[in-house]
């Protein structure tokens, strides 16, 4: 693993991004995999908001370290990050989406008794 070579190499700040990217990795993997299993619709856009978040964070700190030289960047690895954060963003407003539908479920009987009541009093 070129990360496991890198911390060997270069204790101190290569050491750290380096522990960050896989830090990152690894959180990105654990959000995702959240968001996918997730049952409740008013929770599941909030899940794949952290994973976007993670994803990102990610992203930023690879290219943080191929700036500093700590690493070479493999463009097709930010070729994937991007176009997941993409699909991401798709899950996103899917899941928005659902959640306005079940509010609008949700809020139906109330508006209803609202409106039997507004008529009751207007009367």
């Amino acid at each position: 693993n070129k990360l496991d070579e890198l911390i060997a190499k270069f204790p101190d700040e290569r050491w750290m991004t380096a522990s960050k990217i896989r830090n990152a990795a690894n959180d990105t993997m654990f959000y995702i995999s959240q968001a996918v299993g997730s049952s409740l619709t008013y929770a599941t856009e909030w899940e794949w908001n952290s994973a976007r978040k993670n994803l990102f964070a990610l992203q930023a700190i690879y290219v943080f370290a191929d700036k500093q030289k700590f690493l070479e960047l493999d463009p097709s690895i930010v070729k994937r990050i991007d176009a997941l954060l993409k699909k991401i963003d798709t899950q996103i407003d899917t899941a928005k989406k659902a959640t306005n539908e079940k509010d609008k479920e949700d809020l139906e009987p109330w508006l209803e008794k609202h409106r039997l009541w507004r008529e009751i009093n207007d009367k």
